[in-house]
Formats: structure tokens, sequence, C-alpha cells
């Protein structure tokens, strides 16, 4: 998956996404716009020419596990939460180019959750 996802101001490829990212895009004296988007956004069969032109566009990585982002252009206050399918989360805030908020760095969590099988011997 490779898309360019572009509102006035802001504009960031998503190269992975397997969840949902909502994103709230600030600018000036605006208000605030909420956005949200998930895998059934997306065509899974993108041609390799877009795969490249992500890959080789200037930016700034946004990743996590399940996401995969790069963010071409913002010219207001993009803040970015990740729910992944299998539990986990991440939350990532930038003004322009430059990350903001507490740390400047990605606050994120994942877990993993194993089936155990339980064998029952009977005596004969």
């Amino acid at each position: 998956m490779y898309e360019l996802i572009s509102n006035p101001g802001v504009q960031f490829y998503v190269l992975r996404l397997s969840g949902t990212l909502s994103y709230t895009f600030s600018i000036g004296n605006k208000a605030p716009r909420n956005f949200e988007l998930s895998n059934a956004d997306f065509d899974p069969t993108v041609p390799q020419a877009k795969e490249m032109e992500a890959v080789s566009h200037p930016g700034i990585e946004a990743s996590a596990v399940g996401l995969q982002l790069r963010i071409v252009k913002n010219d207001g206050i993009l803040d970015l939460h990740y729910e992944g399918r299998h539990g986990s989360t991440a939350s990532r805030k930038f003004q322009g180019l430059k990350e903001i908020g507490k740390g400047a760095g990605m606050d994120a969590s994942a877990g993993t959750q194993t089936c155990i099988a339980t064998l029952v011997v009977k005596d004969m």
C-alpha cells in the first residue's frame, strides 16, 4: 500500500497501515479538522511506480508496529493517533516537519497474545 493523503496544508504517504489512523490537522486560527483512515480505505494492489515515488520523496518518517508513513508537507500542526489491529498504539505530533510534544518522541505500545493448547491424556 502506497497512497498519498492530501488535504489543504498537509500531505503524507501511507506506506503501511494495519489498523486505524486518526489524525487532527490545525492551521492558524481555523478550527481543527479530524480525519480517520483504515485498511478498507486503500487498494492493496498498487503499481510499483507509486511505491518508488513515495520512498524517494523527501520528508519525515512516522512509524510504529503496523504503521509506516512519510510526512512530506505540513503547514500547521498534525496530531496522529494509531490503533493497530492487534492492540498496538502510537501517538505523534508534528509542527511543520518537526516532532513536538513530551520528549518529542513516539509514544507507542505493542503486545502479544499466545494461545496455549492443552493436551489431556486419559488412562486406558
